[in-house]
């Protein structure tokens, strides 16, 4: 589960970094797509972490 947390930090920091570039040199596709893994393994870490209150 730490290996998907990194992997978390990493992806919204990307979206962080990509999201600061001037705007003729963002590309919205690579945002798209980062924004999308990061919010579906948010959600993995999430779910997993609730899971786990109530076992």
């Amino acid at each position: 589960m730490s290996i998907l947390a990194l992997a978390t930090i990493l992806l919204w920091i990307a979206v962080f970094y990509e999201l600061n570039k001037p705007s003729e040199k963002q590309k919205e596709r690579k945002i798209v797509v980062l924004i999308i893994l990061g919010s579906l393994s948010t959600s993995v870490i999430t779910i997993y972490h609730i899971q786990r209150l109530f076992v």
